[in-house]
């Protein structure tokens, strides 16, 4: 018999599942900090109450195939079967990240291209082409998103950190500090923040940059708050598929994935606590 988790009861692991470790540079588990690794390019909260039922619901997924991801189109289309296979285990953005009602797009080719997710403490789904759903994330967690998604990091030092692909700079992440003792654009560089550069190239014109808060700045609410610009998503989308290829090697359509039938059921809102 199963819970509202999809877990059977008795044990919230699959027999043999060794859940990952927290990877994170100085954030220990359970903290805000903490990050933990399930999929090539998904990432969790290590406070996310959920994270067990995520790693069993991933484990589900790759136990019914016999095998992990082989490119970046497989693993999206995984991660829709963990959600199917294990009612309630993802949260409403999850559902709609991938695509569950089956009403969206086919973003299995494009979703991890260049791109990765991040799972926040309350579900929230972070990526890269949503500028304001990185606000409030932590250094770490941030870092594992850009560099899962194939940006490589330059040091500022003590300025803070620059991410970008070297053959397509169209879109440059950077993770800068608090101005202490530097003048300040505006009041959210008076706390850490995340400045997203798009390239003239990109905008047919001048350089834009948009900025949001990162964990702990306290002028959070003067980032950006409007739309991605469809040039980003558009900019992702064109890009050159990352190592482990989006598809089949032949260029191919993918295979298709049986999923198991199951009814999917939205798990309940976390508490004000965990968000």
């Amino acid at each position: 018999m199963n819970n509202q988790h999809g877990i059977a009861a008795g044990g919230g692991q699959p027999a043999g599942y060794t859940p990952p470790q927290p990877v994170s540079e100085g954030g220990a588990a359970g903290s805000g900090s903490g990050v933990v690794q399930i999929s090539a390019h998904v990432s969790v909260a290590a406070n996310n109450p959920y994270l067990p039922v995520l790693q069993a619901a991933w484990s589900r997924a790759v136990a019914n195939m016999g095998h992990e991801p082989t490119n970046a189109a497989e693993e999206y289309r995984m991660w829709t079967m963990a959600c199917v296979m294990s009612p309630g285990a993802c949260s409403p953005s999850m559902a709609g990240a991938f695509n569950l009602g089956g009403g969206g797009p086919d973003q299995s080719g494009t979703f991890f291209r260049h791109n990765a997710a991040y799972i926040s403490a309350s579900g929230a789904i972070v990526t890269l082409t949503d500028f304001r759903s990185l606000t409030g994330i932590s250094q770490d967690a941030f870092r594992k998103l850009v560099t899962d998604a194939g940006f490589t990091e330059t040091e500022k030092p003590g300025l803070g950190f620059l991410y970008r692909l070297a053959d397509n700079p169209g879109v440059t992440f950077l993770f800068e500090f608090a101005k202490t003792g530097r003048r300040p654009n505006g009041l959210i560089e008076m706390g850490d923040y995340i400045k997203i550069q798009l390239s003239k190239a990109l905008t047919g014109g001048k350089e834009k940059a948009y900025r949001v808060g990162a964990e702990g700045n306290p002028y959070s609410d003067e980032g950006f708050k409007g739309q991605t610009p469809p040039a980003v998503e558009d900019w992702f989308n064109n890009l050159n598929s990352p190592a482990g290829g989006d598809g089949d090697a032949d260029g191919g359509a993918p295979a298709a994935i049986s999923v198991p039938p199951a009814t999917v059921r939205r798990r309940p809102r976390p508490s004000a606590a965990v968000r």
